[in-house]
C-alpha cells in the first residue's frame, strides 16, 4: 500500500523521535564541558560553548526549530533573539546557585509546546510567543551552566561568546529558510501543522526520558 504524505511524514517523525530516545539519556542528561571537565581557559571555554548546543540534541532542536517558527511565522529574528538573551540570563541563575527544578524536563517541554504551537490553528500573539522563548531561555540556558559552574572569568566569558555566536548563527540561518517556506503558506499551512506534530513527538520523547530520570 502506497504511503500518503501525512503517514511518510507520521514515519519519518517516529523513527526520528526513536533515534532521539537512543540519545537523550546520555546527551540530555549529561551536559560537559571539554572532555567532562570545566573549562580552565578563554579558548576551552569558547570550545565547549561553540559545542554544547549542538551536542545537546535537546537544545539544538529547538533553536532549529525555533528560527524556523519565527521566519515562516513572521514573527521577526527579535522572537528568537530573546530566546539567546534568556538563555544567557538563565545561565547566571545556575552561577547564581539559585535553584530551579526539573531543568531537563522543562527543556524537553519547550520542545513539545513549541510543537503544539505550531500544530495549532490559533494564531497566538507576539506577548505569548515572547513568554514562550524567554520561559525555555531560562530553562535552556540554566542547562548550560551546568558546564561552566566553577570556572574563572576568562573561561566563563569564552563559553558565553561561544554560546550566544553558535545559537544566533543557527537561529538566523533557520530563520531565513523559515521565511522562504512562510511565502506561500498562512499560519494554518500543512507544512507548519507537519512541523508541529514532528516536534510535539520527539519534544514528549525528551520531557518522558528526563522525568523517568528525575532531571
Amino acid at each position: 500500500m502506497k504511503m500518503t504524505r501525512p503517514l511518510r511524514f507520521c514515519a519519518a517523525g517516529a523513527a526520528s523521535a526513536l533515534s532521539t530516545s537512543f540519545f537523550t539519556a546520555s546527551a540530555a542528561l549529561a551536559h560537559h564541558g571539554i572532555d567532562g571537565q570545566t573549562p580552565t581557559n578563554f579558548e576551552d571555554g569558547l570550545m565547549s560553548g561553540l559545542a554544547h548546543p549542538i551536542v545537546g540534541l535537546d537544545h539544538l532542536v529547538f533553536i532549529l526549530a525555533a528560527g524556523m517558527a519565527s521566519g515562516a511565522l513572521g514573527l521577526g529574528l527579535r522572537m528568537p533573539c530573546l530566546f539567546v538573551l534568556s538563555s544567557v540570563a538563565g545561565l547566571y541563575v545556575h552561577l547564581a546557585r539559585i535553584a530551579l527544578p526539573l531543568t531537563e524536563t522543562a527543556v524537553g517541554a519547550s520542545i513539545l509546546v513549541l510543537g503544539l504551537f505550531l500544530g495549532s490553528r490559533s494564531g497566538f500573539g507576539m506577548r505569548v510567543w515572547a513568554a514562550l522563548f524567554v520561559g525555555a531561555g531560562l530553562f535552556h540556558g540554566y542547562a548550560y551552566g551546568e558546564s561552566i559552574v566553577g570556572a574563572s572569568r576568562w573561561p566563563l566569558f569564552g563559553y558565553l561568546l561561544g554560546l550566544a555566536v553558535v545559537q544566533l548563527a543557527l537561529i538566523s540561518a533557520t530563520h531565513f529558510a523559515g521565511r522562504k517556506l512562510g511565502e506561500g503558506i498562512d499560519n494554518a499551512g500543512p507544512e507548519l501543522r507537519h512541523l508541529g506534530a514532528l516536534l510535539s513527538v520527539i519534544g514528549t520523547v525528551f520531557f518522558v526520558v528526563a522525568l523517568r530520570h528525575g532531571a
